[in-house]
């Protein structure tokens, strides 16, 4: 179970506090620094005791939070869409109630709720609270959930209300975290090899992925399971290696060998959607990809949208705001900034 003796060793793991303090002025400014975009909306009144204190970690796609907010009165914590993170909330101590895209509910010791990146969020914390937070970049999530599921994304990931996960699954959770968290507090000062880095964070996204409930958890728990026949993974293979060209229904079926009719069921049955959508997607995944990189490889809109297949600017723009809840011009702002 997720509790305060878990709290105690993930505290311990990840080393002394950064920043600590008793006066509530100085945390208020240091909230806005740490938990950007989210700020303390509304701090604790009428105390009659108060400290906090923050240990951080980092990761080169993550980073782990710890902390320890120790008072007798509730604080409100808002903030907007992330938009390019997920951020992971691990209760050891305290009650926080959350709103987020319409739905309002409580969570506390024992439970993990996520705040997703397209939708803004408020917090209510009842008294103190010692917590674990993961802020983790979206694409490197993705790319870990695309590695597992062996296809590409039709939707965004969603993570849902704890309600529907499995408690043994988020025992195992905490538990990994602990083991990821004294790993990574060895870090400090060492030379590590970053694969090694690369493959902590990567255990810690995939059990993130098999504790909670999210939008694919249904088709990640049967991936093992059911192996797409050929037919499908051979048009797989093509869309990667030529996802840049113009490619028409007669050209799936040609590299297919199979009919239209055992295809689409083919997709459906394994990939939960159509051939044309998995192009679609798996395009709209390299654009994005090429638009974060903008800085370093450098090109516009319409030119990493045409180099990645689309002949309709658009199209594009729609489809893509659609998918990532931004517009491509956003997302290449971000890259280059």
């Amino acid at each position: 179970m997720m509790d305060s003796k878990s709290g105690s060793a993930v505290a311990t793991l990840l080393g002394q506090p950064r920043f600590s303090s008793t006066r509530l002025e100085d945390v208020g400014d240091y909230v806005r620094t740490f938990s950007k975009p989210f700020v303390l909306a509304r701090p604790p009144t009428h105390l009659l005791h108060f400290s906090f204190s923050h240990a951080r970690r980092q990761l080169p796609h993550l980073c782990l939070d710890f902390v320890n907010a120790d008072f007798d009165s509730s604080f409100l914590i808002s903030g907007p869409k992330l938009e390019d993170r997920y951020l992971v909330q691990i209760p050891f101590t305290g009650h926080c109630t959350v709103e987020q895209n319409g739905e309002r509910f409580t969570v506390g010791e024992g439970s993990a709720f996520v705040i997703n990146p397209f939708t803004a969020s408020r917090k209510f914390w009842e008294g103190g609270c010692r917590q674990l937070m993961i802020w983790i970049e979206r694409q490197a999530l993705e790319r870990v959930l695309i590695d597992e599921l062996g296809y590409g994304l039709d939707r965004p990931l969603e993570f849902l209300r704890e309600r529907d996960a499995r408690p043994s699954g988020l025992t195992w959770f905490t538990r990994n975290l602990v083991d990821i968290a004294a790993h990574v507090g060895k870090l400090e000062g060492a030379e590590v090899h970053w694969r090694y880095i690369r493959q902590l964070e990567r255990s810690l996204l995939v059990n993130l992925l098999t504790a909670l409930p999210h939008t694919y958890r249904g088709q990640l728990d049967r991936t093992e399971h059911q192996i797409a026949p050929y037919y499908v993974r051979r048009v797989e293979t093509f869309f990667r290696q030529y996802f840049a060209d113009p490619i028409t229904m007669h050209d799936i079926l040609r590299v297919a060998g199979t009919s239209a009719r055992a295809l689409f069921y083919g997709f459906r049955n394994y990939r939960a959607t159509t051939p044309m959508m998995y192009l679609k997607q798996l395009r709209l995944h390299e654009a994005r990809t090429r638009l974060l990189r903008a800085a370093d490889t450098g090109g516009c809109v319409t030119e990493i949208a045409l180099a990645c297949g689309f002949s309709h600017l658009s199209m594009f723009t729609r489809d893509y705001r659609r998918r990532y809840g931004e517009t491509p011009s956003q997302t290449l702002k971000r890259g280059v900034s």
